[in-house]
Formats: structure tokens, sequence, C-alpha cells
């Protein structure tokens, strides 16, 4: 796929997330639907995604990496990247105490929080591992 193609999609998935992180902070939903945090969460991932896509194949495109990746190494960058951003989100959040739980509803909520990152980079992991097989990457 197109270095643009990915960039169009971390770009548009941004513009999603800001819109709804604006929406929800002006209208409570963060406190007030339970659901909406999982959301941005999955699309968080989607972004990162995006992003970790974009970036190793705008490396090969440009003849910056020595060497051609497997149909494989890409969806695992992509997987490991989101996961350890989504660490170091949850981090964060603590750290500037962003979070309103605490004790073991902290530790249930950081762990649905880091399951949705994987589940939206995974999302992407697949659509990755999927052109690359579609282009016969091996």
């Amino acid at each position: 796929m197109k270095s643009s193609h990915i960039l169009s999609g971390f770009v548009v998935i941004g513009l999603i997330i800001a819109l709804l992180y604006v929406t929800g902070n002006a209208f409570y939903l963060w406190w007030t639907l339970w659901w909406f945090d999982i959301l941005m969460h999955f699309l968080g991932g989607v972004w990162v995604g995006f992003l970790v896509w974009w970036f190793f194949n705008s490396l090969e495109q440009k003849d910056i990496l020595e060497n051609k990746r497997n149909i494989f190494s890409t969806p695992l960058l992509i997987f490991l990247s989101v996961l350890l951003i989504g660490i170091l989100w949850e981090i964060f959040e603590v750290f500037v105490n962003f979070t309103a739980t605490t004790g073991e509803s902290l530790r249930t909520d950081t762990f649905v929080d880091l399951v949705m990152d994987m589940v939206g980079g995974g999302f992407i992991a697949l659509i990755a591992y999927k052109n690359s097989a579609k282009n016969n990457e091996i």
C-alpha cells in the first residue's frame, strides 16, 4: 500500500479522535458513557498502528531499510509498538493523576485500556498483513 494512503488513514483517525476528545470533554462523555474511554483507546490503537505502518512503509519505499521485511514483521512491529505506547500512556495517566480510579478499579481500567489499544492496533496489523500477503512479500 502506498505511504500516502496509510498517512491518510492516520490523519482521518487523528481528526476523529480529536473531535471525539473535544466532544467528550464538552458533554462529559468520559463520565456519563461507560464505553467512551473504551472507544477512545480502540481508536488510539488504530491511530498508533497507522503511524507505525506508515513509518516503516516509508522507510522501505525510500530504500532506507536494507532488507525487505517478511509478511509478519510489519504486523509484529505494529502490535509491539501499540503495546509499548499504550503502556507509556497508562504510566502517563497515573503520573499526572489523569485517572479517577484507584486500587483494583485502576488495575481493571488499565487492563481494559491496554486490551482495547491492542485490539485497535491488531486491526491495523491485520490489514498490514493482508496487504503484505496480497503483494507477495515473503
